[in-house]
């Protein structure tokens, strides 16, 4: 009888392992926003098409992109469409005419922010290629600053023939202080600063036939005048912004340090309709743990630097991020012993398949196992380690259609396990990863 079982169980574990993907944005675990596109390029440029391309991101299910030309407004052409590799090939271009192109990411049900823009002029048409191909932003701004004047410079581009700059005061709305200008040469000399106001300049390279997006802001400070000055130089915006150990109500916001700052600021919204709701934080390190949120509720943040002299970085893109799923009852208890019913007055046992979800999965030390669709029959779950034996077996007589409870696994080592629910003639499996 056991070899049987074994043999049944290792044939259920065959056919799920075999047919099915494990995805960690499946319906049972939670799934963070999608991550932005990067490294976007353009190859294979003609005078009528181009190849643009981006890195892969973990977990996409296609791309959106979209596509206009940069030089008529509105555009004449605009075109999006949706991909599921990591390029597409563009037709219909105009020969000697500016475009762009943007890309974001799908999974599942949702999606990330935009990429930035990257700009392409269509070749001289004809041939295997030809034309300007992707016009490199600028990088590594500063800003030295002497007495009323700062010499704002940026790194050289391979093919620029130009650069466009703009500079402006930050404390004015609208601004007393604004430049925009084109330059030859990798610097500039600003003059007519006052002493104390905060500026800020952004650069975008022009090559041939075409133009780079804008740079981040640098901020900086006019000095107070007289001798060398200085200025506060490159506030870097943070990077790697993360969210993790996030539960109904709480998440750990993070990212990487930024060498030299004074503080972060951080802006936390939620994301779905309802009441406005938005939290402005002031941090002295590169975390911060998130309270008293809704469960099922999607959030996003962002941060920025905050260095010396009152200059700051600019705002990191919003990182998204959805809270966990709202369970009746009161979680507790150390095995499946501890369940937790879920009471709703007049709902029907009938269903026609048995639903079974766990989450999270992977599973630390524990996690909710909710039935639904359950029959007026007992149920029996039933917890299997790969050699097809028995770890854990409850035994389940729901007075509603939906049974939860809570299944800790801190004692079992890392590893896959199989999870199955029987409720009648009803059934289903479910591959249970732990990983403690």
């Amino acid at each position: 009888m056991r070899t049987k079982l074994f043999f049944a169980i290792f044939l259920t574990f065959s056919s799920l392992y075999a047919n099915t993907d494990f995805n960690p944005c499946s319906k049972t675990t939670l799934c963070l926003a999608c991550e932005i596109p990067s490294g976007l390029t353009v190859s294979d440029l003609t005078g009528a098409s181009a190849t643009l391309s981006w890195n892969a991101v973990s977990g996409a299910t296609k791309y959106t992109i979209e596509i206009e030309d940069e030089q008529n407004n509105p555009s004449t052409f605009h075109m999006e469409a949706n991909v599921n590799g990591t390029s597409y090939a563009v037709t219909g271009l105009t020969n000697g005419v500016l475009y762009k192109f943007k890309v974001r990411t799908r999974c599942g049900s949702d999606k990330s922010d935009w990429s930035d823009w990257v700009f392409f002029t269509a070749g001289n048409g004809g041939g295997s290629g030809g034309g300007s191909g992707t016009c490199v932003v600028p990088t590594t701004l500063s800003a030295a600053v002497n007495g009323g004047s700062a010499t704002l410079s940026w790194n050289k581009v391979s093919g620029a023939t130009q650069y466009y700059i703009e500079v402006e005061d930050e404390q004015n709305v609208p601004s007393t202080f604004h430049l925009e200008l084109a330059v030859q040469d990798s610097f500039y000399t600003v003059v007519g600063l006052q002493a104390n106001v905060l500026y800020k300049f952004k650069v975008r390279t022009h090559c041939t036939g075409g133009q780079s997006d804008w740079s981040s802001w640098l901020f900086f400070n006019g000095n107070n005048g007289g001798g060398t000055g200085g200025g506060t130089g490159n506030c870097s915006t943070p990077g790697s912004t993360q969210v993790s150990n996030i539960t109904g109500n709480t998440a750990l916001l993070t990212w990487a340090a930024v060498p030299g700052v004074a503080s972060y600021l951080l802006e936390i919204e939620r994301e779905q309709a309802g009441a406005p709701w938005q939290i402005t934080q002031m941090v002295s390190t590169n975390s911060f743990l998130l309270t008293g949120l809704s469960t099922s509720t999607k959030y996003k943040f962002k941060v920025r630097s905050n260095c010396g002299g009152g200059a700051h970085s600019d705002w990191t893109n919003w990182r998204k991020f959805k809270t966990a799923p709202s369970f009746n009852g009161t979680t507790g208890g150390s095995n499946l012993n501890s369940p937790i019913t879920n009471r709703e007055e007049g709902q029907s046992a009938l269903a026609t398949s048995l639903d079974l979800q766990v989450w999270p999965n992977p599973v630390q030390n524990s996690a909710t196992v909710r039935l639904q669709n359950l029959s007026a029959e007992a149920a029996i779950l039933r917890l299997y380690n790969l050699a097809g034996r028995i770890i854990e077996t409850q035994h389940i007589q729901a007075e509603s259609g939906t049974w939860e409870g809570i299944l800790s696994l801190q004692n079992l080592p890392n590893g896959l396990y199989l999870l199955q629910t029987q409720n009648g003639v009803k059934s289903q499996t479910i591959k249970l990863i732990v990983n403690h």
